[in-house]
């Protein structure tokens, strides 16, 4: 057995990009790597089943990864936080996966090669654009070009180590969003603009007022996460949604306290245990 973690995403602005290879396809956007993340058991099995917390799923993203490797193996997927909530879950799955079969089953593939598998799985499920790389990295990550390493062109904005906080209300399911021709219209021009804003003066605080107005413009937001960055903005903070998922996260020490969960930046990307 060989156990990985990766840690989670919140995505904070995005824009998608589709190509006709998975690898170039992705996002340009920001969003913070956070602590709560993903931890993922991987055994060597006749054929691939997965559990997530405990319970049979089907897991689509995961089962790519396998497959890709050609291998089969029984996967426990362990989440810190829930499915479908803008934490990039599916992403950090695939990835632990990608990173704990490489080990597990001896394949001798390098860092970069898995991240792309799991890229590659999560764009293929249509459960994500660009989580998986700076799950790979850690930090504020800005992704500038879309894809796989060696691909996509990706930045860094700098921090002080902010506690984070999020509330989370409901899941929303990523492909129904992406699938939307309308609703992205809305996400792309959104996302271009606040990604050009962000460029201009990379800090956490510009990046959670640029998700706010992200947010707004591309009529993602519902009365509950309008309530709650209210809150959190009375309280002196920064607060944002993030995507995609009907969760509302924040920094600052009054803001913080209005939120149900509390987590810091993952400066370290994900890894084997």
């Amino acid at each position: 057995m060989t156990r990985a973690f990766a840690p989670g995403h919140i995505t904070a602005f995005f824009a998608a990009v589709r190509r006709d290879d998975a690898l170039d396809t992705g996002s340009r956007g920001a969003g913070i790597v956070v602590e709560d993340g993903v931890t993922v058991d991987v055994h060597d099995a006749d054929e691939t089943t997965v559990t997530l917390d405990g319970e049979t799923v089907e897991f689509e993203a995961v089962e790519r990864v396998l497959g890709m490797s050609d291998v089969a193996a029984r996967v426990g997927v362990e989440a810190d936080v829930p499915v479908g909530c803008g934490f990039g879950v599916s992403g950090a799955a695939a990835l632990a996966t990608a990173l704990a079969a490489n080990e597990e089953f001896g394949l001798g593939h390098d860092e970069e090669q898995m991240v792309a598998a799991a890229h590659v799985a999560d764009v293929l499920a249509g459960t994500g654009l660009g989580d998986v790389v700076p799950q790979s990295i850690g930090g504020i990550v800005t992704r500038v070009e879309p894809g796989a390493p060696e691909i996509g062109l990706f930045g860094s904005v700098e921090h002080d180590d902010p506690q984070v906080g999020y509330t989370v209300f409901d899941s929303l399911e990523t492909a129904d969003v992406l699938d939307d021709d309308e609703a992205m219209e809305r996400v792309n021009k959104a996302g271009e603009s606040a990604l050009d804003g962000l460029l201009k003066d990379p800090s956490i605080e510009e990046l959670i007022d640029l998700s706010w107005e992200f947010a707004l413009e591309a009529r993602l937001t519902t009365e509950r996460i309008e309530e709650a960055v209210g809150d959190a903005r009375a309280a002196g903070g920064k607060a944002g949604m993030a995507m995609l998922g009907e969760t509302v996260y924040g920094v600052g020490d009054g803001a913080v306290k209005e939120f149900d969960g509390v987590t810091r930046i993952c400066d370290e990307g994900a890894r084997l245990l």
